[in-house]
């Protein structure tokens, strides 16, 4: 596991204790919060420490929105800048967006959200790359963001799809974040990790002695959102009971908490993801048509990695970005070589994997160049063996010697490190393939 230093936000805001909850789930995310109650000394500041975000209170009298945003560009191009704005400001926060901020939230606003934005990146504005924390060129990641562009300003169902660890949840994120629902809460509901028992009461809220334990009345899911977004993951573990109450939300926007004999109303949008083909679901009877049909209406399907390879590169030099900023260190560079594994393997575990391995990596560089001999054995034994395009991009003597290299070490690894086995596999003699591992360094 990597130690990661706990990076800092610098938050210029005045005295209100409305802001009491922010800078407590800011802590609570592992940043430490430095506060400012004059705008004028934000450059000093700026200047003296090293911040990953700023967060400015647009209400403050001294302020200039456009200064900080300045300021922070010019003292720490990679900082997101976050503003928070009341109903008076809030023209004046959109073209500071439009500007380059991450974003804006007006009052009273999900704080949990606004630590998300800071951690996730925000706008194709960002230093960091991506949109709303989705990083990728690829033909397959743009039609994905485009959808998201024309979907989030409606009050439509989403249905996100896709494997496990391909980001489904960014997904759902930025779709929240793009449209009008952003000052409201974005809630995350896990569908498979509530016991089916707890679920009900957790979407809609319970009455007081409605079950053994319901001592108070409890506000459901759907209500702390308010105009927010529910964002249903995993929809395709939800019980058929359950399904039968969430679409009677989805087609009357009422909800019944349990033990209660009144409707409530709810003005949340959903977004449901799931890891598994719901039609599929619907043929094997386990997941309701007509839940499935209100669900789907507009579908947006996240791609594997295997299906962006064009990303791979752009994902892992992000996140030793990441992790060199973490250790406050130099950053971590990969050769070429190793890029070629990353770009041959199938990357079953998707981004999430593909990030594990880039950490472990990292850590076995000891902050030096990242090698094939620093990746994951499976990475390193499941590409091809012939050379990878890139290969082809090099002069002659450079790409045999690039294939001798490879070559070698994946006889090694098949052999498990005997040299005589893996000489006579090769059809080599052994003194001549000492002579190669020699000449290219390879530890067996």
């Amino acid at each position: 596991m990597v130690v990661k230093r706990k990076q800092s936000v610098l938050f210029i805001r005045n005295g209100e204790a409305q802001f009491e909850t922010l800078m407590r789930v800011l802590k609570e995310t592992g940043y430490a919060v430095d506060t400012l109650g004059n705008a004028a000394e934000t450059d000093q500041m700026l200047r003296n420490s090293r911040y990953r975000g700023v967060i400015a209170d647009l209400s403050m009298r001294d302020i200039d929105g456009a200064a900080v945003l300045r300021a922070t560009r010019d003292a720490a191009p990679k900082a997101r800048v976050i503003f928070i704005a009341s109903p008076q400001h809030e023209e004046g926060a959109k073209k500071l967006v439009d500007a380059g901020a991450a974003g804006y939230f007006v009052p009273p606003f999900d704080s949990k959200m606004v630590a998300s934005l800071l951690s996730s990146g925000a706008t194709e504005n960002d230093p960091f790359p991506g949109f709303y924390g989705i990083v990728g060129k690829s033909p397959a990641i743009r039609t994905v963001i485009e959808l998201i562009k024309k979907v989030a300003d409606t009050s439509s169902t989403v249905l996100v799809s896709g494997e496990s660890g391909s980001g489904k949840e960014l997904v759902a994120r930025a779709v929240h974040l793009h449209g009008g629902r952003a000052k409201d809460p974005f809630v995350v509901v896990h569908c498979g990790a509530i016991p089916e028992t707890l679920l009900e009461s957790e979407l809609f809220g319970h009455e007081r002695g409605a079950f053994t334990g319901a001592y108070t009345n409890k506000e459901g899911l759907f209500q702390s959102a308010r105009a927010g977004t529910v964002f249903l993951d995993e929809i395709g573990e939800v019980t058929p009971a359950t399904q039968v109450k969430l679409l009677r939300v989805l087609e009357s926007g009422m909800a019944r908490p349990v033990g209660s004999v009144k409707d409530i109303e709810v003005s949340a949008r959903v977004v449901a993801a799931t890891n598994r083909d719901p039609q599929e679901l619907v043929r094997q009877g386990t997941f309701r048509e007509d839940l499935f049909y209100r669900l789907n209406v507009f579908p947006i399907r996240v791609p594997p990695l295997r299906e962006r390879k064009e990303d791979i590169g752009l994902l892992a030099r992000l996140f030793l970005d990441r992790i060199s900023e973490d250790r406050d260190e130099r950053a971590i560079e990969i050769d070429q070589a190793a890029m070629d594994f990353l770009l041959e393997y199938s990357w079953p575990g998707n981004i999430r994997e593909l990030e594990n391995v880039i950490e472990r990596a990292a850590i076995l560089s000891g902050g030096g160049p990242v090698t094939e001999e620093h990746l994951a054995r499976e990475v390193r034994t499941a590409a091809p063996q012939p050379a990878s395009a890139g290969v082809f991009d090099m002069p002659f003597r450079d790409a045999r010697n690039s294939f001798e290299r490879r070559y070698v070490e994946r006889v090694l690894d098949r052999c498990e490190g005997n040299v005589a086995r893996a000489a006579r596999t090769a059809g080599m003699s052994r003194a001549y393939f000492y002579e190669i591992i020699k000449k290219y360094d390879v530890k067996p």
